[in-house]
């Protein structure tokens, strides 16, 4: 997933980095860094709806300015809001 908080693109592979199905670019609002991690988790949710029978993970490009101390994100410069978004991987 290549993210930004107006849109979010992703391309569903395989575990040879095969493609399983058609490029996708999705147009989204994300006024909050909230809205931004909840419109992430509902394009996973919409991707593992439509194949079930698969594990999904995730390769997240989420750009903006990170912190090269901490790992966090500082600022996002196409962002409406001026609060650090943080995104953990969780598994």
């Amino acid at each position: 997933m290549n993210i930004t908080p107006t849109s979010i693109e992703y391309q569903l592979a395989d575990a040879r980095l095969l493609a399983v199905d058609a490029h996708q670019h999705i147009r989204i609002d994300a006024p909050t860094p909230q809205a931004l991690l909840a419109a992430i988790i509902d394009c996973w949710r919409r991707v593992h709806r439509r194949y079930p029978q698969h594990k999904i993970n995730i390769a997240l490009g989420v750009h903006g300015q990170v912190d090269p101390v901490t790992g966090v994100s500082q600022t996002m410069p196409q962002a409406r809001w001026e609060n650090a978004c943080r995104t953990q991987i969780l598994t």
